[in-house]
């Protein structure tokens, strides 16, 4: 990982009375003001350090800079250790874009502010992405400020004051033919096993259809409530509309669907949405 040069600065500063060492820490507490930890990934260390230094003079009571990386590998190590709730991510790099690291990323549990000097790829940063905002080079501290407020108000919306730092909505990448497609979890209902396909249906009604095993998706969506409930579904917790005992167990969804909950998925399913097992 890249360092800051904090400690030179810091020993530096320390000794001027004025200086509140709390600038210094990387465990600045979201006790008085909710923070967005966050990432820059940027290969040119000038525009890593303007963007910096702009998040810290203009965005501070909004954002935490946890890490920087110049690499897509660096990148992915850095996103691994810190799991962010927002990435500054420039797209064009020497060995790879900031698209080729999100297409190795499976779960994108981060916002993504795309920040590049070609306004041609601001499509692609939306569509494909998912991108709450993207951002030209040179960056204009307005539209700086703007999108860290967008992020802010999505990440923290729904936030209760005894839990200072909801999870951020957590996001899926699924390949599709022309490349990849991001959604997030909460918009999936479930899963449909098709072979060695895997259909996606979405609360908008969208349907996409992945070449993977409906196993390989369970396994991966294990941790984000959604559990196998027949050798054909997996489900969407959240999206258990009505539940009945009949036949041994039966769900409905908000759109009708019925699912069947067969004797091998039972117990996994009584856990997950009762909270218990019942016999």
């Amino acid at each position: 990982m890249l360092t800051f040069r904090r400690i030179a600065i810091k020993n530096c500063l320390l000794s001027m009375s004025f200086v509140n060492e709390s600038l210094f820490s990387p465990l600045t507490s979201f006790r008085t003001m909710k923070k967005l930890t966050a990432l820059i990934v940027e290969d040119e260390q000038m525009s890593r350090e303007v963007l910096f230094n702009y998040l810290h003079q203009y965005c501070s009571e909004k954002v935490e800079i946890v890490d920087m990386a110049n690499s897509i590998l660096q990148a992915k190590k850095a996103i691994d250790k810190h799991h962010p709730d927002l990435v500054f991510l420039d797209i064009e790099m020497p060995h790879g874009s900031g698209f080729d690291l999100l297409n190795n990323l499976e779960i994108i549990d981060f916002e993504i502010i795309f920040v590049t000097a070609y306004n041609q790829y601001a499509i692609q940063a939306v569509n494909e992405a998912n991108a709450l905002y993207y951002l030209l080079k040179p960056i204009e501290i307005s539209a700086l400020e703007k999108a860290v407020e967008k992020v802010y108000i999505k990440v923290f919306k729904n936030a209760i004051p005894v839990n200072p730092r909801p999870l951020p909505v957590r996001k899926l990448r699924l390949p599709v033919r022309e490349g990849f497609e991001i959604i997030e979890l909460d918009q999936l209902m479930y899963c449909e096993a098709d072979g060695n396909y895997t259909h996606f249906y979405l609360k908008d009604k969208k349907k996409l259809t992945i070449c993977k095993t409906l196993k390989y998706y369970t396994q991966l969506l294990d941790a984000y409530r959604f559990v196998r409930v027949n050798k054909s579904n997996l489900l969407n917790i959240s999206y258990v509309n009505e539940f009945r005992r009949s036949d041994g167990g039966l769900v409905i969804l908000p759109n009708g669907k019925k699912m069947s909950i067969s004797p091998k998925y039972r117990d996994a399913f009584m856990n997950e949405f009762f909270g218990e097992s019942i016999g």
